[in-house]
């Protein structure tokens, strides 16, 4: 039963349908848990709260069906933006290899990547570069491989290596200048 009612329309990923205060006539109340719930992960995905979103949408890839593949990489893409790339990574790594040669498994192979880039695990991020040269990120895969070689050690050392920018590991406290020498001081 996860066909498609007729005349039905396939909410965008992108864009979420707004959910409705009261089911429509001919509505089947079976149907509403996977679209319900996937609305409301969105929605908590869209208005910034990554947690819950995370959560949403894992609970409704676990549950399998025709969502599932989207649920996870939007669980992976609310680790990323609530935790960071470090807590990302792994998520993304996961839903690759769960959906292979899919456009789900192709866009976590590219966010893997770039999150791998960000965190300076060069050879992880041109492993899924290279893998996605076969598909329809080859272009991007190639560029984001060109720039890997033409600057490999800004991309390289690990952010911790780096050395912090303002705001970036919090504010350095502010040093008092030094007063002149006396001997510059004098007017002759």
């Amino acid at each position: 039963e996860d066909e498609p009612r007729p005349g039905a329309r396939a909410a965008e990923p992108s864009e979420p349908e707004p959910i409705a205060a009261a089911p429509q006539a001919g509505f089947d109340s079976e149907d509403a848990g996977p679209d319900l719930a996937y609305d409301e992960a969105m929605s908590a995905f869209n208005t910034g709260r990554y947690g819950d979103a995370e959560q949403r949408f894992d609970e409704i890839a676990r549950t399998g069906g025709a969502k599932a593949a989207a649920a996870s990489l939007f669980a992976a893409q609310a680790a990323r933006n609530g935790g960071g790339c470090g807590v990302a990574a792994p998520r993304f790594e996961e839903v690759a290899n769960r959906f292979p040669g899919t456009g789900v498994g192709n866009e976590a192979a590219w966010q893997a990547a770039d999150c791998q880039r960000q965190l300076g695990l060069v050879e992880e991020a041109r492993r899924h570069y290279r893998a996605l040269l076969a598909t329809a990120y080859a272009n991007r895969a190639q560029q984001a491989l060109a720039q890997l070689d033409a600057e490999p050690e800004r991309v390289a050392r690990p952010k911790a290596a780096r050395p912090a920018h303002k705001g970036e590991l919090g504010e350095a406290p502010a040093k008092k200048a030094a007063p002149p020498p006396a001997a510059e001081t004098k007017s002759e």
